[in-house]
């Protein structure tokens, strides 16, 4: 008689290996193992096992919650729970693992982590802002997918409010629409320079950040704007597709992290997704991706704890925009709202959040979800916590939680 197995534990290697090494062995390795499990039409639970530290590759396991997420979208056959164990939980390994096959309730969000002797999960709860958080700020920002929608929408809010020198990165060779984006910033009160590069190269992203130096530039802030999407069921994804959506937010991030080390900035904001949240059939690289720009605004802002990174960090989980944007099909656009409740975010609200978590400096969240549309079906979608911050943070990970800002 054959048995199969109902649960497959996928214990992580070391965190001491390159980011490319961590993507591999992570990521890749999971994708490869739910697609065999996909063709053998096999219905089991993953339990991605690892090594829960203050390392910047913890953060490329933390981010598989993404994919996660959306895998039992895809396939409710299959389910992929992560658990991260500090160096304490590690000494009871086989207790804990144990425990999560045969008795705990597993959680909305898929993400576990045993740490300081307490078993937390990853949730959402409701953030007030600031009703009067401080000015804009800044006199160098750098844009990174700055000729973009969301790029150059932001790029005109800063010259229209600080005055600001904005530059402007981008795959592109620069031509007529660069040319009409850096006039419109003069006209608006700043200016624009415009940069070709990847920044998800890190050569090209040193080569960027020399230029900088040549010209004198020292950077204030940075919005990392830049991403890509190739949608595809898991199924069929195939390594190189799924690579293409991912490094331009893990690599862009590590090699803009390390570049600009020694520039004072006073902000740095990556633009996640609410697809690192609110799963969408197709997109798991992108989930993935954006998952683990909210990993690492917890990392990064732990190094400016301890002096070794300078400006807060946040990673704001945009949804849908009116304009500009990803943007998706209106078949797509009628999914979000049916299923979460989520309206297309106008600009005039998205530059509202910007300018309240950003102004509300070292007291805002890490991560933030900043949303539109019907409140009582997007909280049922993502499970907000309805608790206190006090009881929420007892069984809620305090540096992983998700903020929903609420703006009608």
């Amino acid at each position: 008689m054959e048995h199969k197995a109902d649960t497959i534990l996928f214990c992580a290697p070391e965190n001491d290996v390159s980011v490319e090494d961590g993507i591999s062995q992570g990521a890749l390795s999971v994708l490869a193992l739910v697609q065999a499990c996909m063709r053998s039409k096999y219905q089991v639970r993953i339990m991605y096992i690892y090594h829960d530290d203050d390392s910047r590759v913890a953060c490329l396991q933390t981010m598989l919650g993404g994919f996660a997420r959306c895998l039992v979208y895809e396939n409710p056959a299959l389910e992929l729970f992560t658990i991260g164990l500090d160096g304490l939980a590690a000494k009871f390994a086989t207790k804990y693992i144990v425990q999560e096959v045969n008795a705990y309730m597993h959680p909305p969000l898929r993400e576990i982590v045993y740490r300081n002797g307490a078993r937390l999960v990853r949730a959402v709860r409701q953030y007030t802002p600031p009703s009067s958080p401080a000015a804009l700020k800044g006199k160098a920002i750098l844009i990174t997918g700055g000729a973009g929608g969301l790029g150059s929408l932001f790029a005109h809010h800063f010259a229209s409010r600080t005055g600001a020198t904005l530059i402007l990165v981008g795959r592109s060779p620069p031509g007529e629409k660069t040319e009409s984006i850096c006039a419109q910033l003069k006209e608006a009160g700043g200016s624009g320079i415009y940069l070709q590069g990847d920044v998800s190269d890190s050569g090209d992203c040193e080569r960027m950040f020399a230029e900088l130096d040549r010209q004198g530039i020292v950077l204030d802030g940075i919005l990392h704007c830049a991403g890509q999407i190739d949608d595809g069921y898991i199924f069929k994804k195939e390594e190189k597709r799924f690579l293409s959506v991912l490094r331009p937010k893990v690599n862009g991030l590590v090699n803009l992290d390390d570049c600009s080390r020694k520039h004072p900035l006073s902000f740095f904001v990556a633009f996640s997704s609410v697809a690192a949240l609110m799963p969408n059939q197709g997109q798991s690289d992108y989930a993935t991706g954006n998952s683990f720009a909210d990993a690492f605004a917890v990392w990064r802002n732990h190094r400016t704890k301890k002096g070794e990174r300078s400006g807060k960090f946040i990673a704001i989980n945009w949804p849908l925009w009116a304009e500009g944007g990803m943007g998706v099909s209106e078949e797509e656009e009628k999914h979000l709202r049916s299923a979460f409740g989520m309206d297309p975010m106008s600009n005039e609200q998205g530059l509202h959040a910007f300018d309240l978590l950003v102004g509300g400096g070292a007291d805002s969240p890490d991560t933030c979800l900043s949303i539109a549309g019907d409140r009582e079906k997007i909280d049922r979608a993502l499970v907000v916590w309805e608790q206190a911050e006090e009881s929420c943070t007892e069984t809620a990970l305090e540096s992983l939680i998700w903020s929903l800002l609420g703006i009608e």
